[in-house]
């Protein structure tokens, strides 16, 4: 990067899941974007001690010290090997908690980050590392309006109701694509 001098590469890490805080500075000082797979680091939470030095353990999953050092995050699923529903990878990124039970000695507990944040994940931080920020991302006008309606207010309900929540309709170029009133049971 310092011999080709790129004036904006946006750099995207992939899996970055065990960070040292001598990475958080690297990684703000190069300007990279992390990317982050909640349901990987959650599953590995469950085992990570039994196999590794604890210590290293508490390098896993700092979400939040990651938005601190880049000013954003990129977030997917492990799809197809985990969960693909971005409302379970949103309440991991929210909550720190598995789905079915409630972990009392999680490590990092401090590390979850905000729902607004969470979102951003998934919509405006990946159209803005791909260079496409100008067209997706959010609903404006001259974007592209893809965008999904959900059966619940996420942002005025408990976190739990993350993992209540349907996709209602999916909107694609303006088109609607899925209409779940549509479904035959």
């Amino acid at each position: 990067m310092k011999q080709k001098n790129p004036k904006d590469p946006r750099t995207i890490i992939e899996y970055c899941e065990f960070v040292s805080p001598k990475d958080l500075s690297k990684i703000e000082e190069l300007k990279l974007i992390p990317s982050v797979r909640p349901d990987v680091c959650m599953n590995d939470l469950q085992i990570v001690t039994q196999l590794i030095n604890p210590e290293v353990a508490k390098k896993l999953g700092l979400w939040n010290s990651l938005l601190k050092s880049s000013g954003m995050i990129t977030s997917g699923s492990d799809f197809p090997f985990h969960q693909i529903n971005p409302f379970v990878q949103i309440y991991y990124l929210t909550t720190r908690q598995l789905t079915d039970t409630v972990l009392t000695s999680i490590p990092n507990p401090d590390q979850k980050i905000s729902l607004l944040d969470a979102v951003k994940s998934y919509t405006i931080w990946p159209a803005y590392s791909s260079f496409e920020e100008a067209s997706k991302g959010s609903l404006e006008k001259g974007k592209a309006a893809d965008f999904i309606v959900i059966s619940k207010d996420i942002f005025n309900s408990d976190s739990k109701e993350l993992l209540n929540t349907k996709v209602l309709n999916t909107i694609i170029n303006g088109r609607v694509i899925y209409d779940s009133s549509k479904e035959r049971n």
